[in-house]
């Protein structure tokens, strides 16, 4: 039947997309970390400053991006399932076998993904690992009062993180959302008819105009929380640079210690 070859063709091309994007993401960090690690790490506590905080931003945005490229994938398996189940209610009983056999695409298609949740794991634990090793030959030399800015430094990379995963949670709560039409996005049947009875009546000249109105709106609504997460982002740029001051003060009265005596 057309309809099911159709249906299969697409997931087949999904999963091509997905290996694509996700292998991408991968390889693309993957590559940056390799190029990271042939930095020199003799160098001086600026260097290893730079490098050291350049590493954790690097792994901060890898999993950023990973998280989102996650959703949106897992949300597409979500809507091909609910799409074969309605597909598949209105076909006659002697098609269940094909349908069972999209199905288990779908289901490889969710493990696929999994497997490349697992590997981001498994590269961002390469990222700590080398963090852990610039940040041992900073101590090593580093006088006894720096070991507390690595904490600063850590620290702000854990108010980053809560900050995006306060940020990627809520869209997420957002997408998963049920919708029943597809337009230039995805919105709920009830909001679709009200928005073509308000481009009717002419007080929207579009439906691309009256859904820009309703965004800016969700926007003003949801100001608290934005405000909040800048307050926060806010917080981390002045704790970053707050810790960088500090430790090129300690290393500059080292400096002028040594050089005295």
């Amino acid at each position: 039947m057309s309809s099911l070859d159709d249906f299969k063709k697409k997931i087949e091309e999904f999963r091509k997309d997905m290996k694509d994007g996700c292998e991408n993401v991968l390889k693309k960090y993957e590559k940056s970390l390799e190029e990271f690690k042939k930095a020199d790490l003799n160098v001086s506590k600026d260097k290893l400053i730079d490098l050291y905080l350049d590493v954790k931003r690097l792994r901060i945005n890898f999993k950023h991006e990973l998280q989102n490229l996650y959703a949106d994938f897992r949300e597409t398996i979500h809507d091909f399932r609910r799409s074969l189940r309605e597909l598949a209610h209105a076909l006659p009983k002697e098609y269940a076998e094909r349908v069972n056999e999209i199905r288990s695409m779908l289901a490889e298609a969710a493990e696929d993904l999994e497997e490349y949740l697992h590997s981001s794991r498994d590269l961002e634990a390469s990222f700590k690992e080398f963090e852990s090793r610039i940040k041992g030959f900073l101590i090593t030399e580093t006088p006894p009062q720096a070991p507390s800015v690595f904490v600063k430094i850590d620290t702000l990379t854990e108010a980053l993180e809560d900050a995006l995963k306060e940020v990627f949670s809520s869209t997420e709560k957002i997408i998963s959302k049920a919708t029943e039409v597809v337009s230039s996005i995805r919105i709920p049947e009830s909001d679709a008819k009200l928005i073509k009875l308000l481009v009717d009546a002419g007080i929207f000249r579009s439906r691309n105009e009256a859904l820009a109105y309703f965004a800016h709106k969700g926007i003003e609504a949801s100001r608290d929380w934005l405000n909040r997460v800048q307050e926060r982002l806010h917080k981390i740029r002045e704790l970053q640079e707050e810790a960088r001051k500090e430790l090129e003060e300690i290393f500059k009265e080292d400096s002028d210690q040594k050089k005295n005596e």
